[in-house]
């Protein structure tokens, strides 16, 4: 990770809390001994972060090449940790009101300089942080006259259309200095009223308000502040949620002024009822000005007085997260023929696809039909590309399951969404009184198996064992098949991915396969097995094992003996096996790189014989095929499959 050069981080939250409630908190991201931190410094960040609140931020420059790549390993911490992320962009100078753009670039917003600004904000929006400030005090820019404001609002305007098309539920804003707002107001004998028009440039697209204000810049006393001083915010709003930033530095009156402040905050607060309190900076950071001591503990890492008053203020209700009770929740079915991801169902033989579900921007997929026949569960993603389509290549993170009725008479959210958390991949147990999922939420944030019961729909986590990864659960009898890995050594090399069988009555496991490579390589997915299944009688394992970059083969294992066959040729890319009920058949995807027309789903038995291509119309991308309960190795045999539109095939 680069070295950190940031003085203003902020977190925030995206709900509202009642307005009795004292606003949640948040506190700027900034590690220890910065900027020569180190990993321990990074993890002693997050957790400082997390007792104050749920919530995290990033501030970004624009001027640093590096940026999305920054903001990627960021969000993805503060996601393992179960901390909402908020990216802060800085277009100026440190401490100044010019222009920094990207190297060689004008401190003007002309034709270029917008271009690179919105592809900027775009990139960070692809990795969908709760909130993004396109700006960091954009009204820096009224010292160069109104004019400036104006300018930028029309870049800005751009940018956020091209944020919500990457990240429609991002929220995006800029944020404004409410010091340089009054000075404006009191050197112009103005009211906030007038003020309000320079807000009002980028309106109507501002998903939220963050004002910024530094009162030790006025007073030295924090007792001689008014109650009234932050009161002309309200006039600047109209009904948008509001983020305030609010801080007061050690370096003015010492660390007892900084913790009386703090004691200040509600009463300043209340009556503008904020969605988050935000405290600049968790650690100091090297500089002379004031701004450097902003920290609630110092650059060395020791706790200021401020720090425990600080989370002292945090809401009762967010002081103890739990998992919660996974709750269905009703939702409308979709079947539109229009939409570019769907869920269909067939026939071996090639009859017409019937549509069982649909999504516009949303991949769906790993669809399962339940033992009675009667509901198919399916996994839906969330993290959005820059083209604005969720798809299984961007992370499994923010994953849900969805039950739907096979007749489309109603869905169901099974496990919703949460920031930081896989919920995917789930399949039936074998009397469809419970469904096997794979999640991260279990101590440690390691993959593992979780049950939804469906009748209390409680979750419980399958005790496989906490010193490895775990995915790709399928259940036959009392035994169930996973994908697992062990953690990274950095002296073995890359892990690779195994089979485990583990038994639900005396709660053993054991290792199947052991793929062995002549060069093993990280890669994402891991080399080795993923997704297996084990036969209809539990004395075969059907998975598919990743070779090499983009090769993947179908290999069946003996239960019994560990014996493997490899079913698919040289350069392969065959994918995710599923057992016909008799077991006489394997059904898979596959892509012919030859020619991209061939591609499609195919069965073949598990001896390697008889590979055959099933007959779908063309036109479209079919991937994650599994059979109907009962359905056997005929042409009649029900099937049901994702797709999507490609015209290469």
């Amino acid at each position: 990770m680069r070295p950190w050069r940031l003085l203003l981080l902020l977190a925030c939250l995206a709900v509202r809390p009642a307005l009795a409630q004292a606003p949640p908190l948040g506190v700027g991201l900034v590690p220890a001994h910065v900027p020569s931190q180190g990993p321990a410094d990074i993890e002693q960040m997050l957790q400082r972060a997390a007792a104050i609140g749920p919530y995290a931020a990033i501030l970004a420059r624009w001027d640093d090449p590096s940026t999305p790549r920054t903001v990627e390993q960021l969000i993805s911490l503060t996601d393992r940790d179960r901390l909402q992320a908020i990216v802060m962009l800085d277009v100026f100078e440190p401490g100044g009101t010019r222009l920094a753009p990207p190297a060689g670039r004008s401190q003007r917003f002309d034709a270029a300089n917008t271009e690179a600004y919105v592809h900027t904000v775009q990139a960070i929006a692809a990795h969908r942080p709760a909130f993004l400030v396109a700006a960091v005090d954009a009204n820096r820019l009224l010292a160069g006259g109104t004019d400036r404001l104006a300018e930028f609002a029309r870049a800005y305007k751009q940018a956020y259309r091209a944020a919500k098309a990457a990240s429609p539920e991002t929220r995006v804003l800029v944020g404004f200095s409410f010091d340089i707002f009054r000075d404006v107001k009191e050197r112009g004998g103005l009211q906030y009223k007038d003020v309000k028009a320079l807000v009002d440039l980028f309106r109507p697209e501002l998903d939220a308000l963050l004002f910024s204000a530094a009162p030790s810049d006025q007073q030295a006393n924090p007792a001689a502040i008014p109650a009234d001083a932050l009161e002309g915010i309200s006039a600047l709003r109209d009904r948008e949620d509001l983020l305030l930033s609010l801080g007061w530095p050690s370096a003015v009156g010492g660390p007892a002024a900084q913790a009386a402040f703090v004691d200040r905050l509600p009463a300043l607060v209340e009556r503008l009822r904020p969605i988050a309190l935000l405290w600049p900076l968790l650690h100091d950071v090297p500089g002379r000005g004031p701004a450097a001591s902003l920290g609630l503990f110092t650059t060395e890492g020791a706790e200021k007085p401020a720090a425990a008053r600080f989370r002292a203020l945090r809401p009762t209700q967010l002081a103890a997260a739990a998992p919660e009770a996974a709750k269905g929740t009703p939702e409308p079915p979709r079947r539109n023929p229009a939409d570019t991801f769907r869920i269909e169902a067939g026939t071996l033989g090639g009859a017409p696809p019937t549509l069982l579900a649909s999504d516009p921007k949303r991949e769906i997929n790993h669809a399962r039909i339940s033992p009675d026949g009667t509901r198919f569960v399916f996994t839906r993603y969330n993290r959005f590309n820059p083209a604005g389509e969720a798809l299984e290549t961007n992370g499994y993170l923010q994953s849900e399951i969805v039950i739907c009725r096979m007749d489309g008479a109603s869905c169901e959210l099974a496990i919703p969404a949460r920031r930081g958390i896989v919920a995917a991949n789930a399949s039936w147990t074998p009397d469809g009184r419970g469904l096997l999922y794979v999640t991260n939420d279990r101590p440690g944030r390691r993959a593992g198996v979780a049950r939804l019961d469906m009748a209390t729909r409680q979750v419980s986590i399958i005790p496989t064992g906490a010193d490895r990864d775990f995915a790709d659960p399928h259940q036959v009898a009392q035994t169930i098949v996973a994908s697992s890995r062990a953690p990274q050594d950095a002296r073995a090399g890359p892990a690779v991915s195994h089979l485990v069988l583990y038994d639900l009555a005396s709660q053993q496991r054991r290792q199947l396969t052991t793929p062995t490579f002549a060069q093993t390589v990280e890669m994402d997915p891991p080399l080795g097995d993923h997704d297996p299944k084990l036969s209809p009688d539990g004395t075969r394992v059907a998975v598919m094992r990743h070779l090499a970059k983009d090769d993947w083969a179908i290999v069946v294992v003996d239960v019994a003996t560990g014996q493997e066959r490899n079913l698919s040729g040289p350069s392969p890319v065959d994918a995710v096996p599923e057992w016909s009920a008799d077991g006489r058949l394997l059904l898979f995807w596959s892509v012919d790189r030859t020619d991209l027309r061939r591609s499609g789903l195919y069965t073949i038995r598990p001896d390697g014989s008889d590979r055959r291509r099933v007959p779908l119309p063309p036109g479209r991308f079919y991937t994650m095929p599994a059979f109907h309960p009962g359905a056997t190795s005929g042409p009649d045999a029900r099937i049901l499959f994702s797709s999507r539109p490609d015209a290469r095939m």
